[in-house]
């Protein structure tokens, strides 16, 4: 039990390091950078190459390139839509795994905000698929653009703390 909950922690420090780093990010649809970016982050810790084309993991392996991402309304109306390009995998963690060609990640994607309301709760769709609600609040700087983060992030209060 106690391997798992480190392995969340460390999962859950590598999403909001991803948070904090405001990186330029892949996985949008059109040309160049979004002007509101959205990061989704697959938190599957699939053994990948560190900046590789990725998709989700199983269970997430509905999250891939071609896979509509739609925003719907609390009444079920569309507010926006986006097709993901490929994720781009990053670290799960900061740890060293010396010789490694492939290490545990998250997959990453951005999409385009510009469309949503924010202080709007949106329930996120991929494909028929639905899966979670997001409350859109875009960032002033790119270190607090928001992120989407599959399993949701859990409360860190709640966590073993051995």
């Amino acid at each position: 039990m106690t391997h798992t909950t480190r392995t969340n922690r460390g999962l859950l420090r590598g999403a909001l390091t991803l948070a904090g780093l405001g990186l330029t990010l892949t996985g949008c649809t059109g040309t160049g950078d979004p002007a509101h970016p959205i990061t989704l982050v697959v938190r599957d810790a699939a053994l990948r190459e560190i900046g590789a084309d990725c998709a989700g993991a199983t269970p997430y392996n509905y999250v891939h390139a071609g896979t509509e991402l739609r925003f719907l309304t609390a009444e079920g109306t569309l507010a926006d839509s986006h097709t993901l390009s490929p994720g781009v995998a990053v670290a799960a963690d900061d740890r060293d795994y010396g010789e490694a060609t492939r290490v545990p990640s998250l997959c990453r994607f951005t999409v385009d905000g510009s469309a949503l309301t924010a202080g709007t709760t949106y329930t996120l769709s991929f494909g028929d698929r639905k899966s979670q609600d997001f409350t859109y609040q875009p960032g002033e700087t790119a270190e607090a653009d928001p992120v989407i983060a599959l399993p949701p992030l859990g409360d860190p209060t709640t966590e073993d703390t051995d």
